[in-house]
C-alpha cells in the first residue's frame, strides 16, 4: 500500500486514551470509538508507547482484533525516543540511542499485536548536537530493512527543529504542530521546504489541544490532575480560550472545529490532520469536513494570533 496516497485526511490521535492527558476513558469505549471512526472512513491512527505507558497502543491492539478490521487496510503511526515514568506521566524523558529505539519499537509491536508498524516517528527531538542522530536514523533504517516498519518520520518539538532534520536527514513523513492559532510552519516556510524534499506533513494538534473545537471550562481543567492542560498557566489558557473569536470573520457560520481542520488540510503538503476524538459525535463532525472544498488563504486574509 502506498501510505502517502492512502492515509485518510482525518486521522485518529490517541493521546486521549492514555488516561493521563484528557481525563479517563475505558478501554471498551476507546475501542468502540476506533471502530466507529473506521466505519466513518478513518484508516490512520497515531499513537506512541508513552501514551499511558502503552495503554493507547494496547487499545489499538484490541481494535485490530475486531473481525471486521483488516490490518493491511489500517495505517498505524507510532513514535520512539520519548518515555515517561509511571509515577510522573507529565514529565518527558528522552533517549534516541539505538538500544532504546529498538526497545520501544518492539514494545509497540507487542502492544498493537502486529508484525509491523506503518510509520515510526522520532518523538519530539530537538536540534541537539550532543545527540548522534545519524546513528538513530541508521538504526531506523536497519529496523525497516527487517520489515518491522515501513516508513520513517520525524515529529519534532518545534518548526525550527523541523528545519534542522529536513536539512540533515532523509525521511518521508513530518508530523508537526499546525493550526489556526499556531501558524509557525507558515512563518518558517516549512511547507515549501518539505515540498522540495518530497516530505509529506501530518498536522499535529489541529484543534490546539481542543481550544479550537468548543468553549472549554478553564476552572474545570485546572482542577483536573489527569488533564495535561492543567499544567499551563491560566493566562495562557485564557488566551487560547478566547482565540477562536479572532477568526469569526473567516469561520462565519461554520462550526469552529470543522473550519479549523479544513484550514490545516488546505495547505500542501499536509495530507492528514490528527485530532483527538473522545465521542462518536466528535468523530462524525470531524469527518464531515471532507465534503468541504479547500480554502484559499493569502496574506491579506490570513489572520494570525500572535503571542498565543
Amino acid at each position: 500500500m502506498n501510505l502517502t496516497s492512502n492515509i485518510s485526511p482525518i486521522g485518529f490521535g490517541t493521546w486521549g486514551f492514555s488516561n493521563d492527558s484528557y481525563g479517563k476513558i475505558s478501554k471498551k469505549k476507546a475501542t468502540r470509538l476506533l471502530i466507529y471512526g473506521h466505519k466513518k472512513g478513518i484508516n490512520f491512527i497515531n499513537t506512541t508507547t508513552s501514551y499511558g505507558n502503552g495503554r493507547a497502543e494496547k487499545i489499538i491492539g484490541l481494535f485490530l482484533k475486531n473481525k471486521n478490521i483488516q490490518r493491511k487496510k489500517i495505517i498505524i503511526a507510532s513514535k520512539c525516543g520519548l518515555w515517561k515514568k509511571k509515577n510522573d506521566p507529565k514529565k518527558d524523558y528522552f533517549d534516541f540511542s539505538p538500544k532504546f529505539i529498538n526497545r520501544q519499537i518492539m514494545a509497540t509491536l507487542s502492544n498493537i499485536n502486529s508484525k509491523y508498524i506503518d510509520i515510526v516517528f522520532l518523538h519530539s527531538p530537538t536540534e541537539n548536537k550532543k545527540i548522534n542522530f545519524k546513528k538513530t536514523f541508521e538504526t531506523l533504517e536497519k529496523v525497516r530493512a527487517r520489515g518491522l516498519i515501513k516508513e520513517i518520520g520525524v515529529s519534532p518539538q518545534k518548526p525550527s527543529d523541523a528545519l534542522y532534520f529536513i536539512e540533515n536527514f532523509k525521511f518521508k513523513f513530518l508530523e508537526i504542530n499546525f493550526n489556526l492559532i499556531d501558524q509557525r510552519c507558515i512563518d518558517y516556510s516549512l511547507f515549501e521546504k518539505c515540498k522540495k524534499k518530497k516530505i509529506v506533513v501530518i498536522a499535529r494538534t489541529p484543534l490546539n489541544l481542543g481550544f479550537l473545537g468548543k468553549k472549554i471550562n478553564l476552572i474545570k481543567i485546572k482542577k483536573n490532575s489527569l488533564d495535561h492542560r492543567s499544567d499551563f498557566k491560566i493566562e495562557q489558557l485564557k488566551l487560547w480560550s478566547n482565540a477562536i473569536d479572532q477568526f469569526k470573520i473567516l469561520i462565519k457560520r461554520t462550526k469552529s472545529s470543522i473550519f479549523s481542520l479544513r484550514f490545516c488540510l488546505s495547505f500542501n503538503p499536509v495530507i492528514s490532520a490528527i485530532p483527538g476524538m473522545m465521542s462518536e459525535k466528535e468523530i462524525s463532525e470531524n469527518v464531515s469536513i471532507l465534503k468541504m472544498k479547500k480554502i484559499s488563504f493569502n496574506k491579506a486574509v490570513l489572520i494570525k494570533c500572535r503571542d498565543i
